[in-house]
């Protein structure tokens, strides 16, 4: 079925206007954007609402990547990833899952196959790496001293891969008021994890205190600023992503990444980064950051924080810079306080005083200069980019002569020397240059030729649909006494108190100058000018009519039909689809279909600045848009880029 587009209707697919109608209403336009939405026609989808949004492509790429690498990585002490046939089998699941979007998308998956079972197959794909990742923890809390022992860098590199892939992409999210469940389900994933991380830290230390491999106060200390690093490190960004807070989820994100990195390089040339931790070592906890930063990643979990820091749902600046400033500030003070104590114990060695000094002043000098950032960002926000460049560049070059000149190493220090040095500085870079970075994430790839139902979210088949109330009132409801006018041949009976509505051949003005779409059954009587006397077959006359051109046709009555969205069979017919309920982050999504946009633009008045403001909205709807006149559309159309003047 498809709906007859009025004239001055912007079409998504072309870009295009039809002649165009100077024919209004009070308080909106008589014509709104046309979509074709109806059930019927959704398996055939357009390429433009089957899209993939690049975000979704760069979380199924580093997916693959991570779960590919982490074979290669210390997997125990005395084996990696592809040593063993369990993490490899896991491994070969896990990825098997990573391309069913993009096949749904070719149409080449079993008919019948949906969202919801592509959302179902991810969630069992990533089972069994999080099983095997289980019994390997359990294993080194109850292994005591055996040689192969211990948790990798591949475990946990493996694990962030897996929970990436288990989580459901962007494109494949219905609206929040009927898919919040999952949303609820990632958080307490990572409320899970990060629940693990800190519990272990901690055991880590009560398992240290009872053996008897301590000795005095000052290995006490250094064990504890340890614990006290993995967390801040992972716990600390993890609790602030837990309450809701999206500025510490983009930091937890940035962590991750950042230690994955460091996962990776420690493998190769860099012997000394962090390989393997365990229970009975002097920590653990930090090769499970790049899972909570997989997590903290996810479309469900990321949509599911509350509020946004702009009108264009963009993570907010400042908040980021200012999290990332007070990260930097603990870790490097945690790493200064560590070498004080090595320093003052004098066990060390005097070869290695050297390079413990300049060590604690490297890494107190950031310490101090970030602690002084963040609190000036605290005060004003537009002094924190200076600052955070400032940062930036001492904790580069300070950092880097502080790794160089480390001759005495500690297992596992480094690491958070090169976090400080390159970690957290290239988040603080990432987060000041922020908007262009998420206005590039914006854009869409990946057209898609198969069945929509196969990769674009509908509710289940076994769910009730809710009942749908219409923004304009050109289809009666079902109890109406009237119907709506409907095109009937010439020789008709005339209703007597229905309007005559044709639509003119070759897009010219109907009678009146008015639209179907804009003008309503009115409920009053009108009288009804006699259909000429030519316009019949059978008639018969010597005088032509004084208006050649097209003459209006009459208009017959038709019982009701049972469903409002299918009142019309014909092509020609005019329909208005019923209203669903749409969300401002709906209309604000630049994966959201270009269909579902027009149709939230003619239908929801209060979400058109957040379709205004998204980047996937056409020309020819923000030229719509525009001729509004509404200040907070005119003001979102002005605050997009490619509308400045």
């Amino acid at each position: 079925m498809t709906i007859a587009e009025p004239p001055g209707t912007p079409d998504p697919s072309s870009g295009t206007e039809h002649a165009a109608t100077d024919v209004e209403s009070p308080s909106e336009p008589a014509t709104g954007p046309a979509v074709d939405a109806s059930p019927e026609d959704a398996p055939r989808a357009s390429a433009s609402s089957g899209r993939v949004p690049v975000l979704d492509v760069v979380r199924d790429v580093v997916a693959a990547v991570a779960l590919l690498t982490s074979l290669a990585l210390p997997w125990t002490l005395r084996t990696a990833g592809a040593g063993r046939v369990e993490v490899v089998l896991s491994v070969v699941v896990a990825l098997a899952a990573i391309p069913l979007p993009y096949l749904a998308r070719a149409g080449v998956l079993p008919t019948g196959w949906s969202v919801h079972t592509t959302r179902t197959v991810r969630l069992w794909a990533a089972t069994p790496y999080v099983v095997v990742t289980i019994v390997y923890l359990l294993l080194d809390l109850f292994a005591g001293s055996g040689l192969d022992r211990g948790v990798g860098t591949g475990l946990g590199l493996g694990l962030a891969g897996a929970l990436l892939v288990a989580q459901p992409r962007s494109s494949e999210l219905g609206p929040d008021d009927e898919d919040a469940a999952v949303g609820r389900f990632w958080r307490v994933v990572l409320g899970v994890l990060g629940a693990v991380l800190a519990v272990g830290a901690v055991v880590t230390i009560v398992i240290f205190l009872s053996s008897d491999d301590w000795s005095g106060a000052a290995q006490l200390v250094y064990a504890l600023t340890s614990t006290l690093i993995v967390l801040a490190v992972g716990a600390l960004p993890a609790w602030g992503a837990f309450r809701g807070d999206r500025a510490w989820s983009t930091v937890l994100v940035g962590v991750g990444a950042a230690l994955a990195v460091l996962f990776v390089v420690g493998a190769g040339s860099a012997p000394d980064l962090l390989r393997v931790e365990s229970f009975h070592t002097l920590r653990f906890g930090l090769v499970l950051v790049p899972a909570l930063g997989a997590v903290a990643a996810g479309a469900a979990f990321r949509r599911g924080l509350p509020g946004v820091a702009d009108d264009e749902g963009r993570t907010g600046v400042a908040d980021v810079v200012r999290d990332t400033l007070l990260l930097l500030a603990v870790v490097a003070a945690l790493i200064a306080i560590g070498y004080a104590v090595v320093l003052g114990d004098g066990a060390h060695g005097g070869r290695a005083t050297t390079s413990l000094v300049v060590t604690l002043v490297a890494s107190g000098a950031v310490a101090v200069l970030a602690a002084l950032a963040w609190a000036g960002a605290r005060r004003d926000d537009a002094a924190a980019r200076g600052l955070a460049w400032l940062v930036v560049g001492t904790a580069v070059v300070l950092g880097t002569v502080a790794v160089s000149v480390d001759a005495w190493k500690v297992v596992g220090v480094p690491v958070e020397l090169a976090l400080v040095a390159y970690g957290l500085p290239a988040l603080l870079v990432l987060a000041l240059l922020g908007p262009s970075v998420q206005e590039w994430g914006s854009r869409t790839r990946v057209e898609a030729t198969g069945a929509r139902t196969a990769y674009e979210w509908t509710p289940r088949p076994r769910r009730a649909p809710r009942p749908a109330k219409s923004a304009k009132p050109a289809v009666p409801a079902r109890d109406a006494e009237e119907p709506a006018p409907l095109e009937t041949p010439a020789d008709a009976p005339v209703h007597p108190h229905a309007p005559v509505v044709a639509w003119p051949v070759g897009g010219e003005t109907p009678v009146g100058g008015e639209t179907p779409a804009a003008e309503p059954a009115r409920s009053e009587p009108r009288p009804v000018e006699p259909v000429a006397a030519e316009a019949s077959p059978v008639a018969s006359g010597p005088e032509p009519e004084p208006e050649p051109e097209w003459q209006p046709e009459p208009v017959q009555p038709s019982d009701p039909e049972p469903e409002p969205a299918r009142a019309a069979a014909d092509a020609e017919s005019t329909t208005v689809l019923p209203v669903a309920g749409y969300s401002a982050e709906q209309a604000a999504d630049p994966s959201t279909p270009l269909e579902v946009l027009a149709q939230i633009a003619e239908h929801a008045p209060a979400l058109r600045p957040y379709v205004a403001s998204n980047p996937s909205t056409y020309t020819a709807l923000l030229d719509w848009l525009g001729a509004l006149g509404d200040p907070a559309v005119d003001a979102a159309l002005r605050a997009r880029p490619d509308r400045r003047p």
